[in-house]
């Protein structure tokens, strides 16, 4: 290559790597001296370095826009080297955004692996081989994670559990040199007392066992007392009595067991009990469908309920006097009656809305899929990271304390992980009840209002107005979407639009 086909004069070097530096086969010090090197023999001026420490195939790649964002703002073509194809990029959509960046003559771009200039004058056999390279990059990416679930996979018919071991257990590598899963024997003891003492039905976990978990000085592996999720996840765990759940199933594992399943058994059996017995029960005397549902316009305070002569039932607002006024409830709930009959659709529309819902359905399904592999992905990549880290420590890369603060952060991440995850399945549980709610309602909306008792009767008006008030025996609301365009377009096409 000759280096008189540059037309840019000034450089941004990229290095990158997807882990920690030892552990990657083009470290970021190697990969800038080489850049520098070339920078200094092809005449090109360094004007800013970028050292990115980032995966090239998930996220939206913050660094990596940052650094184009950068050379936008440039004043002329701006040159960005990089080692090589794959430590920009693994994408293919990235080559288009990029390749147009050289033909408006922002950037240009130089691979030094493969020697390879790509800028508004760049042949079409230079954009072949770019295009290659980078398909071969993606290749390789999908290669690699599907070797990783293969792995996974194969480790899980053998009983294995392949992911971070609960709480009195701990990932360590075997003597054949390959991760597993054995008893953490500082917690094993106290793990297995919660259970015993729980099983007895004289504890809580709120109180009692994060008493007793704080007086063992049992913790979770970052060192903090444990929570009440905590304690929780740990009674419904059925790892500690030799089975693993996996993708929804229970398979038995091969790791040492803490508890029996008899005692864990039990455990479930009280934790049942307990929750039937909390659940709130409504007041018969005093069930009132507008309780802590609306407020007063004039003072904004909330509108309280109550009962004369035993039968009657009015709601107390005041005006704009202050003075209290009782309104009969029977007023209310009509004008609540009528909006109701509003939104309840035609059926010649029932089903173009219902195919809506369901295109709206399958499309949060994907996304559901889409983000929960993401971030099983982000999972496997730390686990990847964790064993690299124990490579490189093994192999005196790093000092202990090193090592020790590494593994600390990549368990962090792990927790995190698991908690966007267990968010994301609540996220997505909590979509099909409103998208089932909504189909309800639309099919039948005045008809299953009356017919409800009073707790679905306020169950219903939550789920279909907002900013309710009461000013004097007027009901003053907004509606939730999509209700606000239900009463007022009786055509299916403007609605779907919207």
């Amino acid at each position: 290559m000759h280096h008189n086909k540059h037309k840019a004069k000034k450089a941004i070097i990229m290095a990158r790597v997807s882990s920690i530096d030892q552990a990657d086969n083009y470290s970021i010090a190697s990969q800038i001296k080489a850049m520098q090197d070339y920078c200094k023999r092809a005449g090109l001026e360094i004007i800013k370095e970028y050292k990115l420490v980032e995966s090239s195939t998930r996220g939206d790649r913050k660094q990596f826009m940052q650094m184009i964002d950068f050379a936008k703002q440039q004043k002329e073509i701006t040159a960005i080297i990089s080692y090589a194809v794959d430590r920009f990029q693994r994408r293919q959509d990235e080559t288009v955004m990029a390749n147009q960046l050289c033909k408006e003559q922002i950037i240009e771009l130089y691979f030094i692996r493969e020697s390879l200039l790509i800028n508004i004058e760049a042949k079409a056999t230079n954009i072949m081989q770019w295009g290659l390279a980078t398909m071969m990059a993606e290749n390789q990416v999908l290669i690699l994670s599907e070797n990783v679930k293969r792995g996974m996979s194969a480790k899980r018919e053998s009983g294995e559990w392949c992911h971070q071991a609960p709480l009195g257990y701990k990932n360590i590598r075997g003597d054949n040199g390959r991760p597993t899963v054995v008893i953490d024997e500082a917690r094993a003891l106290n793990i297995k007392r919660l259970f015993q003492n729980y099983s007895t039905g004289n504890y809580s976990m709120n109180t009692h066992l994060k008493d007793m978990a704080k007086q063992w000085k049992l913790t979770t592996k970052q060192g903090k007392g444990l929570s009440t999720s905590v304690i929780q996840n740990i009674l419904t765990n059925p790892f500690y009595y030799g089975y693993m759940r996996v993708k929804g199933e229970l398979l038995p594992h091969v790791h040492e067991k803490i508890i029996t399943k008899s005692l864990f058994d039990t455990c479930q059996a009280v934790m049942n009990a307990r929750s039937n017995r909390q659940k709130p029960r409504a007041s018969k005397k005093h069930n009132f469908i507008f309780n802590g549902l609306l407020r007063c316009a004039n003072t904004q305070r909330v509108v309280t309920c109550d009962i004369k002569k035993g039968k009657y039932t009015y709601l107390i607002c005041f005006d704009e006097s202050g003075k209290k006024r009782f309104i009969p409830e029977p007023k209310v709930l009509e004008q609540v009656e009528e909006v109701f009959e509003e939104i309840a659709v035609p059926k010649k529309l029932l089903k173009g809305i219902y195919d809506t819902l369901k295109q709206s359905s399958k499309a949060e399904q994907q996304l559901y899929q889409s983000s929960l592999k993401q971030l099983e992905k982000r999972k496997n990549n730390v686990k990847s990271k964790k064993d690299r880290l124990l490579d490189v420590y093994l192999e005196q890369g790093i000092t202990q304390e090193q090592y020790n603060q590494k593994l600390e952060a990549f368990n962090n991440e792990l927790e995190l992980i698991e908690d966007d995850i267990s968010q994301l399945s609540a996220a997505d549980d909590n979509f099909y009840h409103t998208i089932s709610s909504l189909a309800t309602i639309l099919s039948q909306a005045s008809t299953i209002f009356k017919s409800s008792k009073n707790d679905k009767k306020r169950d219903l008006i939550g789920f279909v107005f907002s900013n309710l008030q009461l000013d004097g025996p007027n009901l003053c609301y907004s509606l939730r979407k999509p209700f606000d365009m239900l009463v007022e377009i009786d055509d299916f096409t403007a609605w779907q639009g919207q």
